[in-house]
Formats: C-alpha cells, structure tokens, sequence
C-alpha cells in the first residue's frame, strides 16, 4: 500500500500520475494522496488529509476482520480516538524540491505516518541531507542528476557559470544547461520544425551532460539512465 503527497504543479502531476500507473502495473494499492502548494509553510491541511484516508483504510481492515458494515467516511469520535495514533503505509511518494522537502520529511513524522519515504530527483541536493537531518535518512529516490563534481566538464562549467553569476551552479542550473545544449545539437541536425525537433530529443541515446548520462525512452521520454540512491547520513549511496 503506498500515498502520495505531490505539489500542485505540472511535475507533481505528471510525477504523481506515472507512479499511479506503475502501482497499477504492479497491482499494488494507493491508498491516500494529497497535493500541496510548491513554497508553502504550513502543510497540516494535506498531512490531516492523508491521516484521514489512512484511518479510513486502517478502520475498513478492521471492519473486514469483524465480518461488520464497511464504513465509508471517517466519524469525528473515530478522529479524536486516533488523535494521536501513528498510522502506517508501505510508502509514501513526494516527488518535490529540496526546499519543500526539508520541511516535509519532518511533518510526516510530526503528524505520525509512520513509513517509507521515497522520493525523486528533486531530493538530490545536498540541503535535503544537511536540513532534512534524521528525518530524511533512509529515504529513497530515483534520480538522473549524476554529476560527477571532479571531471573537467564540471570544472569547467561550475568556473564560468560562478564568473557570470557570482555563485556556484547547482542541480537546476545543469539540468538547464544540458536541455538547452541537447536543443541547441538537434536544430543544428534537422532545422527549427518543432515537430522534427521533438522527433530528434526521443531518440537522444548516450547524451553526457553535466547532469549525467541521457537517453530518452521514445514512447514517454523519461530519461532511461535514471538510478536509485539511498539516503544516509553521509550522503548519498547508490543501490540500483
């Protein structure tokens, strides 16, 4: 059983919805979700929201047991005697930015959800270890940013971009920096038809960029080079 808590952008949407299809593929249920506002403070709207679906599950496994009436809704006395119970789930899925993240992590604990945390390449930020603490330990991701910080590439973009903008370039300004170079190398192949441009990104293979290595899937365009890191307290550690 997994949840979902996303922000309300086009990301989260498009995040949220590829991993409703891959639970479905694996016939796995999602059980909760909940959409927040990218740069808000407060979440307790979203994490009440989850609680309450998790509750309702949590109450209809008992229902099952008994043999009783399923209940569709969860009752306020049901609320108040789960005030301050921890409910669980195998997994729970934000795909947000670092600077949410930081503040995520430590809520789903505050309000007593008690399980895995997994999360995608906007967690791959050295503020997500050094602010997110205990709280993001353990946490898993899927990313494509790999940059390798020592390789005269990196060396040499970090130097100019620091020259231009006086400070140093982080995981967004790579990314930028390599979608605008993979645009700028299929025009110079097949001209300025949107249509032949979008053609040639979909069979983009082995593109090294700053961010890592590219090769786009040519049925949805996600990038295949994609790898799967576990958080620890030292960094990040590469498992798949």
């Amino acid at each position: 059983e997994f949840a979902i808590l996303a922000p309300k952008s086009t990301y989260g949407n498009v995040m949220a919805e590829s991993f409703k299809d891959e639970l479905k593929r694996r016939h796995m249920d999602l059980v909760a979700e909940a959409y927040y506002e990218e740069g808000a403070n407060d979440f307790t709207p979203e994490f009440m929201s989850l609680r309450n679906q998790l509750l309702a599950r949590h109450l209809e496994k008992i229902s099952i047991e008994k043999g009783t009436e399923i209940r569709g809704r969860v009752s306020r006395a049901d609320s108040l005697k789960y005030l301050d119970s921890a409910l669980a789930v195998g997994g729970l899925f934000m795909p947000g930015d670092a600077e949410d993240i930081v503040m995520l992590a430590p809520q789903t604990a505050f309000h007593r959800i008690r399980t895995q945390l997994l999360g995608s390449n906007g967690w791959h930020s050295q503020k997500v270890i050094k602010d997110g603490k205990q709280y993001v330990t353990n946490a898993i991701i899927s990313t494509s940013f790999e940059t390798d910080l020592s390789s005269n590439q990196w060396l040499e973009f970090k130097k100019a971009f620091k020259t231009k903008y006086n400070i140093d370039p982080d995981r967004v300004a790579a990314l930028g920096y390599d979608a605008a170079s993979l645009v700028v190398k299929v025009i110079k192949e097949v001209g300025d038809d949107p249509v032949k441009i979008g053609e040639a990104l979909r069979r983009i293979q082995g593109f090294n960029g700053l961010s890592g290595n590219v090769s786009f899937d040519q049925d949805n365009g996600a990038n295949t080079e994609a790898s799967i890191f576990k958080i620890s307290t030292s960094g990040f550690l590469r498992v798949q």
